[in-house]
């Protein structure tokens, strides 16, 4: 199982967005400290075997320096292109047309899917920043 991390500073919004947006299920909800609270995410079968901790650092410098490089970069290998994009279809904003930069994708929307040699590809930004890259290679 891969296990990434994702900093965010609204748990709540996360929440909203990963668990129902994407098709993401939360796992738990987890509590290190009472200043610090987060919930942990898992990839149903359109995703893969991926575990993902989505919390507040407790440093919210840290936080305004990821936000500054746009967030994580996470990509999701074997993911099932076509559900997914079912899915967040329903939910997300779409960007018709991007670049040849995806660093040009406004937070909350989604673009795609594309066509490359040996499948599909699925980008979504996150309302954090932080950019999503669903594959199928």
């Amino acid at each position: 199982m891969i296990v990434s991390e994702i900093f965010v500073s609204d748990i709540a919004s996360a929440h909203d967005f990963y668990c129902r947006k994407l098709p993401f299920r939360c796992l738990s909800l987890v509590r290190p400290a009472p200043d610090d609270r987060g919930f942990m995410i898992v990839g149903d079968n359109k995703i893969g075997n991926y575990r993902i901790r989505i919390g507040r650092p407790r440093n919210l410098e840290l936080l305004n320096l990821l936000n500054q490089e746009r967030g994580a970069r996470i990509h999701f290998r074997k993911a099932k292109i076509a559900p997914i994009h079912q899915h967040v279809k329903r939910h997300l904003p779409e960007l018709s047309v991007i670049s040849d930069s995806w660093g040009e994708l406004p937070d909350g929307h989604f673009a795609g899917p594309y066509e490359f040699p040996g499948g599909r590809a699925l980008y979504v930004r996150d309302p954090f920043g932080n950019f999503l890259l669903f594959s199928e290679w």
